[in-house]
């Protein structure tokens, strides 16, 4: 969903990469808890 919108309008592509990276963020959190 956001790859196309990006790809048509580059002012969601920051929302975009905001979400990815809290979602990486909240994984490698998760993973770095679990150990």
């Amino acid at each position: 969903m956001a790859h196309a919108t990006s790809a048509a309008v580059p002012e969601p592509n920051i929302l975009a990469l905001g979400g990815i990276g809290a979602v990486a963020a909240v994984l490698i959190w998760r993973i770095s808890r679990r150990r």
